[in-house]
C-alpha cells in the first residue's frame, strides 16, 4: 500500500501576485473576448464578487475593485517550483495545477507509521507558512482521495490505511467533480453525499453513467486504482543557484549554502537514476567596478557519486585554503552532464583494488592537508562523550606494512574512576568474585558536534528526522541518564537513547533542555 500527501492551496493564484485577503481585488481571465473573474479576494467576495462573473458586473458591485489579468503559464511554473522545494519531503513530488501539489511518501509497499505521517503534515504546514501560503494537507492511500479531502474536508488530517471510503463518505456529492448532466441526475434521485453515491450497485450504473462517473463511483467505494508519481529525469546540463540575503565572506557560511544545494541536486539525481563525477562552483561576488565579478572552481569527484556528504567533503577540501577576493552574494552549482548510476564505488583500503601502501597514502595526505590533519584517536577518561577522545600523533610503527597482519587486539574501554572505585568496594563482588561491570555501549562513530534533530513520540522516540526526512523508529533502548560535571558552567544533563531506524541502522540520540540531538551511529 502506497501513501500520498496532497496539499491544496486555495489562494495560490492570489498569493503569488501578492494580493492580500483584506484587499478589494480580483484576478481576471479572458474568455471569448470578455474579461471574467478568475478568483476574488475575501474582501471582494464580501461585496458579492464571485468567480465566473463578468468583470463589468463585478465593477458594478464594487466600484473600487482592482483587477489583474492572471498569468496561467507563470502560475503553473511557480507551482512546479514550489513542488520542487518540497524535495526534502519525498523524491517524488508533483504539481497539480492550478493550486495543489502531491507527494509520494513511500517508495515501497507497507506505508508509513502514524507518528511519521503526523510529523510530515506538521513540517509541511510550517514550510507553507514560511513561504506565505495557506494550505490544507491530507495523507491517504490515494492521491485523489487525499486531494479531495484537502479541498472539501474540514482541515489537515491523516486518513488511516484502508480508510479512504470512510473519509469520503460525509463529503458532498459535488466533491467528486461529476459531469454536470450526470450530477443533476443523481441529485434528482435524492443523492446528496458521497456515501449515498457509494451505496448504489456498480452494475446498475454501468449502462447509465459515463466512464468518468464510474471511476468516481469506484473512488467513493474505496477502490481507487494504484497510482505512482513520475518525476522528470535530469538530462543535459544542470545549474542550481542560491542568492544570499546578505553578502558573506565566511567559508562555513559558504559550505552551509553548498550543503543545501547538494541535497536538492542529489535528490534529483536519485530520482533520475544518475550520478556525477565533476561539477563547477560559481561564486558571484559583490566586487567593486573593474574587479572580477565571478569566480569558477571546477571540482573532480573521481568515480560517479550521488552522496551529498561525500561531495560536500570534497568541496570542503577544495575550498580549505581558498580566500575570496570579495563578499559572495550568490552561489551556483553547474553540472555539465550527469552520468548513469552504476552502483557503489570500490573501497579505498582493499588491497585487491589499490596498490598504494599505507605509508605512501599517509605521506600524500600529510603533504596535501598538513601534518596535523593526520592523527590517531586516543581515548580519554571524560564524562562528556564528545570529549572522551583526543588527537594523538601518528606513531611510525603504525605505518609499517609488515606489521599489518600481527596487530595486537584493541585495548578495552577504561571504566570511569567512580565506577571502578564502586566496583572495588562492593562487598557482593568480594563475596561472589564477580568481574567488573560492563561499561554502557558507546557508538564507534561519534559526531564532532551533536546535530539537532526533531523527534516524535511521548517518552520513547517513535520517529526522528535525518537528512531532512522523517525516519520511523523500529526499536528503542534506554534511557541512559548522564547527569555529571556539576562543577562546570554548563553541567551535563542528558538522556541518551539507542534507536533502530528502518533499514537496520542504530542511531545514538539524546534529549536535553534545548531539545533532541543526534550524537552518533553504531550497531548493538
Amino acid at each position: 500500500m502506497f501513501r500520498f500527501l496532497a496539499a491544496h492551496l486555495p489562494d495560490f493564484s492570489l498569493e503569488r501576485c501578492d494580493h492580500l485577503a483584506e484587499e478589494l481585488s480580483a484576478l481576471t481571465i479572458e474568455e471569448h473576448g470578455a474579461a471574467r473573474i478568475y478568483q476574488p479576494t475575501t474582501a471582494a467576495r464580501r461585496q458579492g464578487v464571485a468567480a465566473g462573473m463578468p468583470a463589468a458586473a463585478a465593477r458594478a458591485l464594487a466600484p473600487n475593485l482592482r483587477l489583474q489579468l492572471v498569468d496561467l503559464e507563470g502560475q503553473k511554473g511557480d507551482l512546479e517550483d514550489l513542488a520542487r522545494s518540497f524535495s526534502w519531503l519525498s523524491p517524488r513530488v508533483a504539481a497539480l495545477p492550478p493550486r495543489a501539489i502531491v507527494a509520494e511518501l513511500t517508495g515501497s509497499p507497507g506505508g508509513a507509521s502514524r507518528p511519521v505521517e503526523r510529523a510530515c503534515i506538521a513540517r509541511a504546514q510550517r514550510r507553507f507558512a514560511e513561504l506565505g501560503h495557506r494550505a490544507t494537507t491530507v495523507i491517504a492511500d490515494s492521491p485523489l482521495v487525499a486531494l479531495t479531502c484537502a479541498i472539501w474536508g474540514d482541515g489537515c488530517r491523516v486518513v488511516p490505511p484502508g480508510g479512504d471510503r470512510r473519509a469520503l463518505a460525509p463529503l458532498p456529492l459535488i466533491a467528486l467533480s461529476l459531469p454536470e448532466p450526470e450530477a443533476a441526475l443523481l441529485f434528482s434521485l435524492g443523492l446528496d453525499t458521497v456515501a449515498d453515491f457509494a451505496e448504489l450497485p456498480a452494475a446498475a450504473l454501468s449502462g447509465r453513467l459515463g466512464p468518468g462517473s464510474l471511476v468516481a463511483h469506484s473512488l467513493a467505494c474505496g477502490r481507487s486504482p494504484p497510482a505512482m508519481l513520475r518525476c522528470p529525469e535530469t538530462d543535459g546540463s544542470l545549474r542550481l543557484s542560491q542568492p544570499l540575503p546578505e553578502p558573506v565572506s565566511c567559508r562555513e557560511a559558504l559550505l552551509f549554502v553548498l550543503e543545501a544545494l547538494l541535497v536538492e541536486l542529489c535528490t534529483r539525481l536519485l530520482t533520475g537514476g544518475q550520478a556525477i563525477s565533476r561539477l563547477t562552483i560559481h561564486l558571484e561576488l559583490d566586487a567593486l567596478p573593474g574587479d572580477a565579478r565571478e569566480e569558477r572552481h571546477p571540482v573532480r569527484l573521481g568515480a560517479p557519486t550521488r552522496s551529498p556528504s561525500r561531495i560536500l567533503e570534497v568541496l570542503r577540501q577544495r575550498l580549505e585554503n581558498h580566500t575570496v577576493s570579495a563578499p559572495i552574494q550568490q552561489v551556483s552549482l553547474e553540472i555539465p552532464a550527469p552520468d548513469r548510476w552504476r552502483g557503489q564505488q570500490p573501497g579505498l583500503f582493499s588491497r585487491r583494488q589499490t596498490g598504494e601502501s599505507a605509508a605512501d597514502l599517509t605521506a600524500r595526505l600529510q603533504n596535501t592537508l598538513g601534518s596535523d590533519a593526520v592523527f590517531v584517536p586516543e581515548l580519554c577518561n571524560r564524562h562528556r562523550p564528545e570529549a572522551a577522545w583526543r588527537r594523538a600523533p601518528l606513531a611510525p610503527h603504525i605505518l609499517q606494512d609488515e606489521g599489518c597482519g600481527r596487530q595486537s587486539p584493541p585495548a578495552p574501554i577504561p571504566l570511569p574512576a567512580s565506577l571502578r572505585r564502586a566496583w572495588q568496594d562492593d562487598p557482593e563482588r568480594i563475596w561472589r568474585g564477580a568481574g567488573p561491570p560492563m561499561p554502557p555501549p558507546r557508538p564507534p562513530i561519534v559526531l564532532r558536534r551533536p546535530r539537532p534533530i526533531e523527534v516524535a513520540g511521548e517518552g520513547t522516540p517513535e520517529a526522528m528526522t535525518y537528512d531532512g526526512r522523517w525516519r520511523e523508529v523500529v526499536a528503542a533502548r534506554g534511557p541512559e541518564v548522564l547527569d555529571t560535571e556539576w562543577w562546570q558552567r554548563s553541567p551535563l544533563r542528558r538522556e541518551y537513547w539507542w534507536v533502530l531506524l528502518q533499514g537496520g541502522v542504530w542511531a545514538w540520540v539524546f534529549r536535553e533542555v534545548e531539545g533532541w540531538a543526534l550524537h552518533g551511529w553504531g550497531d548493538l
